[in-house]
């Protein structure tokens, strides 16, 4: 009986022992991070304007690898085959792109701001983001943001903004992770 009894102790404290080392095992087997990102823009908004009435903005990304290859920088928002080349904001409006609610709801009449590319890029580059006015003179930078790119498992946000004594622009992005460019 006391053979029986250790055996059966010891056939216990060996499952046990094994147990966490097993669950350790399959608790560290998760999917490896994304070698490819999208970037969008989740919503721009314009609390105050570089021209009086209304500024008319776009949004340009510049990577060293916009895939599917087509260039080096791309005009994200709005997309221009749409309804033209910028979306026009007034004081205190959002745009906001139907993917996520990102506009505060207490200051800003909502606006919607047209589809969007989202162009894919490898997860460890550096991408360009310009917010830019585009007026009859010529193109006036109002925000300029870089994100250095890395594999991620799950979606991210930003917020970026940029106040000066003649404008205050805030935009939202997402970068996605993404299996594979094609």
């Amino acid at each position: 009986m006391r053979n029986i009894r250790s055996f059966f102790t010891a056939a216990v404290c060996t499952a046990v022992l094994l147990s966490p080392g097993t669950a350790t095992a399959s608790t560290a087997t998760t999917t490896a991070p994304s070698e490819y990102v999208s970037v969008s823009i989740e919503s721009v908004i314009a609390y105050d304007l570089e021209e009086s009435g209304h500024d008319e903005v776009y949004i340009k990304a510049t990577g060293p690898s916009i895939l599917p290859p087509m260039s080096q920088v791309v005009e994200l928002w709005p997309d221009p085959n749409w309804a033209g080349r910028t979306m026009s904001l007034a004081q205190h409006r959002c745009a906001w792109t139907l993917n996520d609610y990102r506009c505060p709801r207490d200051r800003t009449v909502m606006v919607y701001g047209g589809p969007m590319k989202e162009p894919l890029f490898h997860a460890s580059e550096t991408v360009r983001l310009t917010l830019m006015e585009d007026d009859y003179v010529g193109d006036d930078l109002l925000l300029d943001q870089s994100i250095q790119l890395q594999p991620i498992e799950e979606t991210r946000f930003y917020e970026f903004e940029r106040k000066t004594s003649g404008w205050h622009y805030v935009i939202h992005v997402r970068v996605d992770p993404r299996p594979s460019p094609w």
